[in-house]
């Protein structure tokens, strides 16, 4: 059986695909576990409401304290990953960010491989500034993540670790899963709001770049140049990401 998590803080504000992150799990998953820091946005409201229509798979809510801005330690948001990850019942997990979706096509597979308790290599769909344009890779975040695997191990999530690979990376195979990450297609100031403060926690500054690009008026994702071109795709999304793509401009 499955436990699928995520935890998140300011989704409303910060236009996070949370709510569709969480039905996707519902569909491969046994529960569902959702860690949700306190805010004033509403977030916690719309996951109730999931967790209230929820029959056949329970959400549940795990309430942690909230980020500050003044904290500079990405530790930090591994460590609350690894939190919902305890409050997890069944022995195999799979985790993803609160603006990433699970492709229903891979739902079936997924569960095969918890029945073989594997470790799981994902390719993660960067997508940028539209539903076509990937984001050139090693140069945004990881094109590809560890998110299965036996509940009882560590979860990371795409950081680098010199001192060492832990169990779960070393253990994963590669199996041609993908998900589906929007969190460079969310609306354009939601986007600016979540950059000024998650960059500084994650690497101390925020990107010169971004605030060019917001004085300027232009897209930012059309601004920023990169050394290498940008990946193209051209294939389904997934059903339950359909409306909230529509919502934001996009025709996938």
């Amino acid at each position: 059986m499955i436990s699928g998590y995520t935890y998140v803080q300011d989704g409303v504000v910060n236009d996070y695909c949370f709510e569709e992150s969480i039905l996707s799990m519902r569909a491969a998953c046994d529960e569902v576990v959702v860690g949700v820091a306190k805010s004033d946005d509403g977030t916690l409201e719309r996951v109730e409401a999931i967790a209230v229509g929820s029959n056949t798979c329970p959400v549940r809510i795990v309430h942690y304290e909230r980020v500050g801005p003044e904290e500079r330690n990405p530790e930090r948001l591994i460590a609350w990953l690894n939190n919902v990850r305890r409050h997890c019942q069944f022995p195999y997990q799979l985790a993803l960010d609160a603006d990433e979706v699970l492709p229903e096509w891979h739902v079936q597979q997924l569960k095969e491989h918890a029945k073989s308790k594997d470790c799981v290599w994902f390719d993660r769909l960067n997508f940028w500034g539209d539903t076509k344009r990937l984001a050139p890779a090693g140069h945004v975040c990881g094109e590809a993540v560890v998110r299965a695997g036996p509940t009882s191990l560590w979860m990371p999530s795409d950081e680098p670790r010199p001192e060492g690979e832990p169990e779960i990376r070393i253990r994963a195979i590669k199996t041609g899963m993908s998900i589906f990450h929007y969190g460079f297609i969310r609306k354009q100031e939601a986007f600016y709001r979540k950059s000024k403060f998650l960059q500084p926690v994650l690497v101390g500054s925020y990107d010169q770049r971004l605030v060019d690009a917001e004085a300027s008026g232009k897209p930012w994702a059309d601004t920023i140049e990169f050394d290498r071109p940008f990946g193209i795709y051209n294939g389904p999304h997934p059903a339950v990401a359909i409306q909230w793509l529509k919502e934001r401009g996009y025709a996938p």
